[in-house]
């Protein structure tokens, strides 16, 4: 088990501007290996006090030590360059209702972004990608989070899921226009089947082919903003321009 160290953010009473301000942000660094000191910027704090509530670096600097979370895990693992964001995970949770009970089939499998975050909240998870580099990386990142709850597969989804009855079917594939049939056999009855794409045109043709068939309901595309703001006693404004990450389109199976 590791451990977490946080610095806190330090402020100065600045003269010339008759106000506090923050002169060094907060500081957060994920301690793997508790069995060595571990060097900052701010000097290097000794490992035996990794088992205090609170230790001192060699410089003096103050951290707070805390017991690592999954998300600490989490951000460190290493990514592709269009690894799902958390914002469009919590999307995607929500609307389906993902839960313990939930069996999930997913495609494009990617970095396991996704697929970490699914299995940390349902029963099961199966993951497919046709690529053996994408495969082995996701294989590295579940050991890494210590995930058990996920069968990896090469395959071919445009052809067919090797599973049936699933709750929610997640689409994360180039042309998932392509796999709405195959999606929609291996969802259940009433189960969700949910397209992840960056271009507005991949969702579109999506749409169109999900409307074709009868037995599914296209419910909606959404876009999920994202905008982080900067909170300084009165002095409040955005700190960053509006986010895009993605398009996500939800369907549900009729019959």
């Amino acid at each position: 088990m590791g451990k977490v160290l946080i610095k806190k953010e330090k402020k100065e009473f600045i003269p010339e501007l008759n106000k506090t301000v923050i002169v060094q942000k907060a500081k957060k660094y994920l301690i793997e290996d508790t069995d060595k000191d571990y060097a900052t910027e701010y000097g290097i704090i000794a490992h035996k006090d990794f088992s205090k509530d609170k230790a001192v670096s060699s410089t003096g600097k103050e951290f707070f030590v805390l017991e690592p979370e999954f998300i600490d895990y989490y951000k460190r693992i290493k990514r592709l360059p269009q690894t799902i964001s958390l914002k469009d995970i919590g999307t995607i949770i929500t609307t389906c209702g993902i839960n313990k009970n939930s069996i999930v089939a997913e495609s494009g499998t990617g970095s396991a972004g996704l697929t970490s975050f699914l299995a940390m909240v349902c029963k099961k998870v199966h993951s497919y990608d046709i690529e053996d580099a994408h495969l082995e990386l996701s294989k590295k990142t579940l050991e890494k989070l210590k995930i058990k709850n996920v069968v990896l597969k090469k395959h071919d989804i445009y052809k067919n899921f090797p599973v049936k009855n699933v709750d929610v079917v997640c689409l994360d594939v180039p042309e998932p226009w392509h796999a709405v049939k195959s999606a929609m056999n291996a969802v259940k009855k009433g189960g969700f089947i949910v397209s992840y794409s960056p271009c507005i045109t991949q969702s579109m043709e999506f749409v169109e082919a999900v409307r074709k068939e009868e037995n599914l309901l296209y419910i909606k595309t959404v876009e999920t903003i994202e905008r982080a703001w900067k909170i300084e006693g009165k002095a409040v404004r955005p700190k960053s321009e509006l986010s895009h990450s993605a398009f996500i389109s939800f369907v549900r199976r009729l019959g």
